[in-house]
């Protein structure tokens, strides 16, 4: 497996079941690419406070974290880009 693409929802805190799902996938050495959705859906400071929350309670990187938004299209060529990054990586 070349990894995982977590969905997280910008609007809501991260829940105890993200934190285990971050525990599980952690312990097992799995590479995480976190994808925060729906960012047309906060103004950008509450989004920006979502991100850093989302790094700091789940032990994330910068740069293993993509905001995307369907509506709008933000991050889906980098999202792409990175999901094929992933997958060069394993092979």
């Amino acid at each position: 497996m070349a990894g995982v693409v977590w969905l997280l929802d910008v609007r809501h805190e991260p829940s105890a079941g993200d934190r285990t799902m971050q525990d599980l996938l952690a312990a097992a050495g799995t590479r995480v690419l976190a994808t925060v959705t729906k960012s047309d859906k906060l103004r950008r400071t509450p989004r920006l406070r979502r991100e850093q929350e989302l790094r700091e309670t789940l032990g994330l990187d910068a740069d293993q974290i993509i905001v995307t938004s369907a509506r709008t299209g933000e991050g889906i060529e980098e999202l792409r880009e990175a999901i094929a990054g992933l997958i060069r990586e394993s092979a």
